[in-house]
């Protein structure tokens, strides 16, 4: 059974609806895509940066065969919580799908919940994905 998440300062995580925000521009040292930025920054607002990782490696990441980086580690709940970004540039194609879906598999059996997020969520609803994520709820099913 997957522990409630939290969000700093309130306590126990509902899904809530409260004001749609609109993140900041990223900073000039951001090298990631605008995406990931707003994830990022929502993350760093809702939940501390002390509770998640951003491009997390586990079993040695791209260095070793069969390792894997996930874009967001969220370690506020028992198990931990993988939000991968799907970003329409990087996730396209029958073959960078079934990457992912390698990854997911990867990341479920090292214990973890998976959640892929897609771009066009986050740019258009961000507070409303992000909530779900955190719920465990993916929006849309694996491409």
């Amino acid at each position: 059974m997957r522990a409630p998440a939290k969000i700093k300062g309130l306590g126990e995580y509902t899904v809530k609806e409260f004001k749609q925000e609109e993140a900041p521009p990223a900073p000039d040292t951001w090298t990631g895509p605008l995406d990931e930025w707003y994830v990022y920054w929502w993350l760093s607002k809702h939940v501390g940066t002390d509770n998640f990782q951003y491009q997390g490696s586990r079993e040695g990441g791209r260095k070793y065969l069969g390792g894997v980086i996930a874009d967001f580690i969220v370690y506020d709940r028992t198990p931990g919580l993988v939000i991968n970004v799907q970003g329409q540039y990087w996730h396209r194609g029958s073959e960078a799908a079934a990457k992912d879906m390698l990854q997911k598999i990867q990341y479920m059996n090292m214990g973890y919940d998976v959640v892929f997020i897609f771009e066009q969520d986050i740019m258009t609803r961000l507070d409303y994905t992000m909530k779900m994520a955190l719920l465990g709820i993916q929006l849309r099913p694996d491409q």
